[in-house]
């Protein structure tokens, strides 16, 4: 904010202290080597956490990650071809020539000495085998915290248990300490270097932001379009006034407080008033926190198809299913906290073909509004976790019955009740 206000009155501190360019310089370069642990920790925690009864709890388990599997994909496809309508109309043109002054400087410097970023080291080129190596690192660990507990274990098999059980422990453990790290950095070294963005960007009005005006619009659209489908979505699960009204509270919770984590008890309780089993409720929204982000997916799609637009790279068929996979690969696992999409655009924009400066220019794009579209991103996870609750609530209510489970013990009951002597 203090950043943006700054910009508005005509402030660009960089001209006044050039060394603060250093601060965001600082946070983009870092940004790679925070996005791989963060995200293949948190996929390897949200799916090593978790404890399996047996055969039957994992094939559950299975079908309710392939429930959000489905709604995050479907959300990428609504994105991806809704950005590609509004490209098509021309609302997505070409930024060349209008990039931030600081961005169009480093494009210089870059070009001078031969380099556009692309030979550096990045981890996020890696993300697509680094993500399958923490989802089959989970599977091990699983494996191994249940051969832990067979008393018939070979000595081998019991010294490999213990071995990857440490092992996943600490990743675990790592995890929750990368997390803390992530927001640590967030908070002191990305808040300054989006204050100094801002104050680039905004630097004599919000007349800056109108070279972005096609980003934005598109990106809302987005949104309002993955709003009327989870409607729709709800409509054709019997969703009548009643159930709407737990939606729109829970969502509403959602948008304000910019975290699915802490929507949660509004969400249960909302599930609660639509009629849905404990179980259910208890269940389904839990796993959703790190397992749907269909909000976020979607998103992250319309930034990554947008930006190959607005960069005028012409985006082929392969990088348009590139946007998608990536997109809904990514997002698993990412704890339901604000701000924490920051960490997965990086990777995305790596992965279609941008480099350090191109994706300099993308965040500087995005931040502006980012916090805006964290709030619809949220409300939107929330909305789709509560679809997935009322889908799986129906299917066990249509396979037992509305009144649950057959009792075993209600036919001896009913015999015994009829037996007794009438007074």
């Amino acid at each position: 904010v203090a950043g943006g206000l700054a910009g508005l009155f005509g402030l660009n501190i960089v001209e006044y202290e050039p060394a603060l360019q250093k601060i965001p310089d600082f946070f983009f370069g870092a940004l790679p080597w925070f996005a791989a642990p963060y995200i293949s920790l948190n996929i390897f925690r949200a799916f090593g956490e978790k404890e399996y009864k047996d055969w039957k709890h994992v094939r559950s388990e299975g079908g309710m990650v392939g429930r959000f599997l489905v709604i995050m994909g479907f959300s990428a496809t609504i994105s991806l071809a809704t950005t590609m309508l509004m490209a098509k109309a021309g609302f997505l043109k070409p930024l060349a020539g209008q990039e931030p002054q600081s961005i169009s400087r480093a494009q210089d410097a870059m070009q001078a000495s031969g380099d556009n970023g692309s030979g550096m080291v990045n981890p996020s080129e890696y993300m697509p085998y680094i993500v399958p190596a923490a989802l089959a690192g989970a599977v091990l660990y699983q494996f191994a915290k249940s051969v832990a507990k067979e008393n018939s274990a070979q000595s081998l098999k019991k010294t490999f248990s213990a071995v990857t059980t440490w092992a996943g422990d600490m990743a675990i453990t790592l995890a929750k300490g990368v997390d803390k790290a992530f927001f640590m950095y967030l908070n002191f070294v990305g808040v300054p270097a989006t204050a100094v963005l801002m104050s680039q960007t905004l630097g004599g009005g919000f007349s800056k932001l109108a070279p972005f005006a096609g980003y934005y619009g598109t990106v809302l659209l987005n949104f309002a379009v993955s709003a009327a489908a989870l409607a729709a979505a709800a409509r054709s699960l019997n969703c009548r006034k009643k159930e709407f009204g737990g939606f729109a509270r829970a969502m509403r919770e959602a948008f304000f407080r910019s975290s699915s984590a802490m929507t949660l008890p509004v969400t249960k309780e909302a599930l609660q008033g639509m009629g849905l089993s404990k179980d259910v409720r208890e269940t389904v929204p839990v796993a959703g926190l790190s397992l749907n982000m269909a909000g976020v997916s979607q998103y992250l799609a319309a930034t990554g198809m947008a930006s190959l637009y607005l960069l005028d790279m012409n985006p082929t068929l392969g990088q348009a299913l590139s946007v998608i996979g990536l997109s809904v690969a990514f997002s698993v696992g990412v704890p339901g906290a604000p701000a924490s999409t920051i960490m997965l655009l990086d990777p995305v924009l790596s992965k279609v073909g941008l480099d350090n400066v191109q994706r300099a220019a993308i965040y500087k794009m995005v931040l502006p509004l980012d916090r805006i579209f964290d709030m619809f991103q949220t409300a939107l996870n929330v909305g789709w976790d509560m679809v997935a609750a009322v889908h799986v609530d129906g299917g066990i209510k249509k396979k037992n019955g509305p009144e649950g489970p057959p009792d075993k013990n209600k036919g001896a009951a009913d015999e015994a009740t009829r037996l007794q002597p009438r007074p």
